[in-house]
Parts: structure tokens; sequence; C-alpha cells
């Protein structure tokens, strides 16, 4: 089961862009593990940022990350039959939101994954409430997030470290995360439109993950 949460600019009236993203990730990772079904969830029950501006405040992920980890909660609640394997996705300002519902209040998961993150809360993976060879980023060479969101703080300028506006770049190996692999010419909306990426991601919400490269630093 997949649950991904997107970030700034999101609201209802692009949920079906959403759900179409959803769906390629949901096929492909039936495909990778035959006889098995996946259930796809686009999270956009918050108020999201609804500019660049806006995503450099903490605020909205505050205000979600207790709705977010009560619904994943639900769902393990919810579920009929063998445990499914749960993964949460989060996109942008949405893995902010994801970060900070897992680092305060758990989440019910069995993967945690970010692609494109100004960070996620903290500055390494083991502080995410799950293992971190179950934490997962990627980010492209062409995703403009690194330019976008350095870190605001005066002491983290100059130190050598990836910081960004939340924490460290998840994608970053001294994160002790691992990688989700990228085509390195998406940009920060292309993750979904590259089989490269596409298969990564698929790979870890069907659980058949471990092949890939650590990140661990």
């Amino acid at each position: 089961m997949l649950t991904s949460v997107p970030g700034t600019f999101s609201d209802l009236g692009d949920a079906m862009d959403y759900v179409d993203r959803n769906d390629r990730l949901a096929e492909r990772a039936e495909q990778l593990n035959p006889g098995t079904k996946t259930a796809a969830i686009t999270w956009s029950d918050y108020n999201s940022p609804s500019d660049l501006l806006n995503a450099s405040d903490e605020r909205f992920a505050n205000e979600a990350k207790g709705d977010l980890a009560r619904f994943q909660e639900g769902l393990r609640a919810t579920h009929n039959g063998p445990p499914s394997h749960n993964t949460v996705l989060g996109h942008s300002y949405g893995s902010t939101v994801v970060g900070y519902a897992a680092r305060d209040h758990g989440l019910s998961s069995d993967e945690i994954a970010f692609i494109g993150s100004p960070g996620v809360g903290v500055d390494r993976a083991e502080d995410l409430g799950v293992p971190p060879d179950h934490v997962w980023s990627g980010t492209s060479g062409h995703d403009i997030i690194d330019t976008w969101t350095p870190s605001l703080s005066p002491g983290d300028i100059g130190n050598g470290s990836d910081d960004h506006w939340y924490g460290m770049n998840p994608s970053d190996p001294h994160f002790g995360g691992q990688i989700l692999e990228t085509d390195p010419t998406a940009g920060h909306s292309d993750y979904w439109d590259r089989e490269q990426s596409i298969d990564s991601i698929s790979r870890v919400v069907a659980g058949n993950n471990r092949e890939m490269p650590s990140n661990h630093g």
C-alpha cells in the first residue's frame, strides 16, 4: 500500500494528476511483485504552502503531521487479511510533512521515502522511527530544490554539510538512509515521468528493495 503526500501548490483541484502518478507506481509495483495487489492513495488533506515563500514556513508541516500519522494508523487498523506492506512517500514540501509526522508521532509504515526534499526535520535517518535501511530518498541532478532551499540558519553556512530549510538533505549519504536512484535529467516534478525513478520508487512499494544500493554514511 502506498500513501503519497504532495507538496507546495497542491490542492484538490490537482487530484487527478496525483491519482495518475500513483497509478503508475502501483501498476509497476504489481509488475515487480507478481500476484500481489497494490493500493495507492494520495493524501492531500492538509493546507499546503501556496508558493515558495510560504514553503519556507514549517507551520504547514506542524499542522499536518498529526493528521497524517492518524491516517496511517487508520490504514493499519482497518486493513483486512495479512499485514500489508505500507510505504509513505513525500514529494517536495510533502516530504517535510512526512518527516515531521515520523519524527513527532511515528508513522505506521514499513518504508518512508522522499523525493525532491527540502529537508525532513531531522539530520539522521535513524531519528524517523523506522530502521535506517527502510528510509529512502532521491533527488535528481536537475531538481532545483537544492538551489531553492539552502539552510536559513547562519550556523549552517560554510559548515560543509548539505543543509536545507528543514535539516540535512535526506539524499545526502551522511543522512544515513538508502538511495532512490533517479534520472539525472529529471526536474522537480518529473520523477513520475522517468523510468528510472518509477522503478526505484516502485521497488520500495513492492518490497523488492533490498537489491538497491545503500546510502549509509
